[in-house]
């Protein structure tokens, strides 16, 4: 009976479920149920298990379904995978793959004073770089070391994924000093570059949303950023904003030619001066990404049976405009 209990225990959860108690229990039971039988012959005894072994089968038997709900509990059958990889794909485009972190580490690097060569590992020499960036990217007492992007990784290489310290620390600086006018760094907020990407006068926007979530009842209120790429061709005034396709081309254009430092300061100058006119439109598409955040924060807590969603995503205005950048056509 133990035995039987035991295979339909695991055939039901599919693992099996230990004897709960005293294991002393199930030895006893086995005992006292071979000396009864041995003694049969002896006295008369009522058919079925005896009572000992009937308290270890119920007590195996609550385990199991107490084990059953359980695991029904933390199930994720409600979760629609359908769901969660519309969520991945949208976390996954942010984030960027391993080829947009080769390009970033090496064009950073690069741009720094860093040796670059190689391809897989790639061989980086930091000795030329500024201190601080060396020390943002905290690879210890090495200024020098192989690198990949992509594993497997030898044991002599170091592998640079998104969440690498280094990458981090390395992305921190880049950052840090190019809003810290008083620093040189390897990218600015500012930029006019001529590219045969482009066929038409361009200019790119570096913006940061910031949003008030307003949580149900009692919830309180979260804050979020969000980063994004607008880029429009035409005038301030007479604007032809681009999709999104077309702007994510545009982060992989190179310069095919020189631009006359005066020339490129009043291409700038004219870039800077229309961003009044496009205060209401840069408005407007804060309000589309509050709607898609507000969209995809309930449709995620209501995957997971969350307590609380959103009543409200709220922009604040006006929206943060980090860079600016003018795309000129033409060069060989």
């Amino acid at each position: 009976m133990l035995l039987r209990r035991h295979k339909a225990i695991r055939t039901s959860l599919g693992y099996s479920v230990p004897v709960p108690g005293d294991a002393n229990a199930v030895a006893e039971a086995i005992i006292e149920g071979a000396l009864l039988r041995e003694g049969r012959g002896a006295q008369l005894t009522l058919e079925g298990m005896e009572p000992s072994a009937q308290v270890v089968l119920d007590n195996w038997t609550n385990a199991a379904e107490r084990e059953k709900r359980s695991r029904t509990v933390f199930a994720q059958n409600t979760i629609q995978p359908a769901e969660v990889a519309r969520e991945l794909a949208v976390m996954q485009t942010a984030l960027g793959a391993s080829g947009d972190v080769r390009r970033f580490v090496i064009d950073a690097l690069q741009s720094s004073g860093a040796h670059v060569a190689g391809a897989n590992p790639v061989s980086i020499d930091l000795a030329n770089t500024p201190v601080a960036l060396r020390d943002a990217m905290n690879l210890g007492d090495h200024t020098a070391v192989n690198v990949r992007f992509d594993p497997p990784a030898g044991d002599d290489d170091v592998l640079l994924t998104r969440t690498h310290p280094a990458v981090s620390g390395l992305a921190a600086h880049v950052l840090d000093s190019a809003l810290d006018p008083l620093r040189d760094g390897p990218a600015t907020r500012a930029g006019v570059m001529r590219t045969k990407e482009v066929s038409a006068l361009t200019t790119v926007l570096v913006l940061r949303y910031r949003f008030d979530i307003h949580l149900t009842g009692d919830g309180g209120q979260l804050l979020a950023e969000q980063a994004a790429v607008v880029a429009y061709t035409g005038t301030g005034d007479n604007p032809t904003w681009l999709d999104q396709p077309t702007i994510d081309s545009l982060l992989d254009a190179t310069p095919s030619a020189n631009v006359n430092e005066y020339q490129a300061k009043e291409f700038f100058e004219t870039a800077v001066g229309n961003l009044p006119t496009l205060g209401e439109t840069l408005d407007e598409f804060a309000d589309v990404a509050a709607t898609t955040l507000l969209d995809s924060h309930n449709r995620v807590r209501a995957a997971v049976k969350a307590r609380t969603g959103a009543d409200s995503v709220e922009p604040r205005r006006p929206v943060d405009i980090l860079g600016v950048y003018v795309f000129l056509p033409g060069g060989n």
